[in-house]
């Protein structure tokens, strides 16, 4: 999906199993790329099962890719088994590194996102932001390693991530501000196949703010 200038609105619904490939090129957005839009609105969507491959350089955003955006809100959707690999020329698999969601020259919020097992779940990272966005997280889950590029300015409240700090890039680059930013066990009902209810005992069960909650439902439509 490719869509530029305009705004854009997309409630409830999936972004899934799209493949964007190329050879001899840059490839950007697995699943969509959108570019130069007034303000984009996604909210209660699955991004899954997406893939996206390059023989130059390791792809960007193989889930989503957003460019010169000042109005970008994402809230209540999940990122789960996107891929992004580079190859040669003969098609074979050099490495599997690349990211989820691409973020450039935009400023974005994102609310209560879950960022989930995407495929390489030991080197995908689960955003990239390249060449000064602003980005506010609130209430998300980042079940993966992220890199946050050059951001100019990025916001966690309330957020959660398996991994510690020294484990990822998020304090890196940016300046960011962790306002109860939580590094603590995330258990699923099934994150291989996509299930993220989740369990009784998951230590981010009540971590959110409901402050930064705008709906009344869940991605499931449950109160």
């Amino acid at each position: 999906i490719y869509a530029k200038g305009g705004s854009l609105s997309f409630y409830r619904g999936s972004l899934r199993a799209n493949t964007t490939n190329f050879n001899g090129y840059y490839v950007y957005g697995g699943g969509a790329l959108l570019q130069s839009q007034s303000s984009i609105n996604i909210t209660n969507v699955m991004v899954s099962g997406n893939t996206s491959s390059s023989t130059i350089t390791p792809p960007q955003g193989c889930g989503l890719s957003i460019y010169s955006c000042p109005d970008v809100k994402i809230i209540n959707s999940i990122f789960h088994n996107n891929y992004a690999y580079h190859t040669q020329g003969n098609g074979s698999v050099v490495n599997a590194s690349g990211n989820v969601l691409t973020i450039r020259s935009s400023t974005a919020v994102i609310t209560n996102v879950t960022f989930g097992k995407n495929a390489d779940y030991s080197s995908n990272f689960s955003i990239m932001d390249d060449y000064g966005s602003n980005l506010t997280f609130n209430n998300c889950i980042f079940t993966e390693r992220f890199d946050f590029g050059s951001a100019t300015v990025s916001v966690f409240n309330h957020c959660i991530s398996k991994n510690s700090s020294a484990d990822n890039d998020i304090l890196s680059s940016g300046n960011p501000t962790l306002n109860n930013f939580l590094n603590a066990s995330i258990e699923f009902i099934n994150i291989d196949k996509g299930n993220y209810i989740p369990r009784y005992c998951s230590q981010h069960l009540n971590a959110g703010n409901n402050s930064y909650n705008t709906l009344e439902t869940d991605l499931l439509g449950n109160p």
